[in-house]
């Protein structure tokens, strides 16, 4: 039962070296994980996973008039769950192509927004997939990118640079440094009848480290199954950066005019909005 697993528990937390090794993050490919996650997307009792639909049309209002502009452009949508911001930017001109590996989030996406053909959506990890070209915007939200260790970061940065058609921009809503610092410093435990982590009743043991050198939150999870004494653990890693090193990435990837929208209707202080555009 549950003392059986104190010990695996009480593990001391992984090296620096191994903190982006394989399992760093939560598997939301998983089908039965990202059928729990989907729910979590379509929720309105919280924006833990995806924002309300209020904020979404808000955001979506907000590319579509501060950075596509008039006629119809070209959105990618990297990490784009359930398609949620796909009928707002169709519905005001745009063809919409959104990628995540979440094979529930897809298809939901594909059953409720691809008709009339404006709509495309593939199950592929970002990193490993094909994003096309001549986009006019390639779109990043909710911290998505801070989830990958560096060497990733720059290739999906690098990738979305050659998407792009000449003039067209990418646009990232990327965490503080401070909010990846606070979330490797808060502890938790809650009990569930089930919820993202399981369907049944379990209780979720929330351990987190800092690791200063590498500007590296690491959280993770120790579920515990409330009737067999089962335990599951999860990591979820997440790189910290300067508002210096999200410019130096985007210039390293050949992006020019980097610029922070403090306008962005975030609704939290925990994540900046950023442009920059390919000339």
């Amino acid at each position: 039962m549950f003392t059986n697993k104190l010990m695996d528990i009480m593990q001391d937390p992984p090296s620096p070296e191994s903190l982006w090794q394989e399992g760093y993050k939560i598997p939301w490919d998983d089908p039965q994980f990202s059928g729990r996650m989907l729910r979590e997307h379509l929720s309105q009792d919280h924006d833990l996973a995806s924002r309300t639909v209020d904020v979404i049309a808000q955001q979506a209002a907000w590319l579509a008039q501060g950075l596509l502009g008039r006629g119809a452009g070209r959105v990618l949508d990297l990490g784009c769950g359930p398609g949620l911001y796909a009928p707002h930017l169709c519905q005001a001109g745009h063809a919409y192509r959104g990628i995540d590996f979440g094979p529930a989030a897809i298809a939901y996406a594909q059953r409720n927004f691809t008709a009339d053909g404006q709509g495309e959506f593939m199950l592929c990890d970002v990193r490993q997939a094909d994003f096309g070209e001549a986009h006019d915007l390639v779109m990043m939200l909710y911290g998505e990118l801070n989830v990958f260790p560096p060497r990733d970061c720059a290739r999906i940065l690098a990738k979305a640079y050659a998407a792009l058609k000449p003039g067209g921009r990418i646009f990232l809503e990327v965490h503080t440094r401070e909010a990846v610092m606070a979330s490797g410093r808060n502890c938790s435990w809650y009990k569930s009848a089930g919820g993202l982590f399981s369907d049944s009743p379990h209780l979720c043991l929330t351990e987190t480290h800092w690791y200063p050198d590498q500007a590296v939150a690491l959280q993770v999870f120790q579920v515990v199954d409330l009737a067999s004494g089962g335990l599951q653990t999860y990591r979820s890693t997440m790189q910290a950066y300067a508002d210096d090193d999200y410019c130096r990435s985007l210039s390293e990837a050949g992006f020019k005019k980097v610029k922070f929208h403090p306008d962005w209707p975030a609704h939290s202080q925990a994540l900046l909005a950023i442009s920059a555009i390919k000339k």
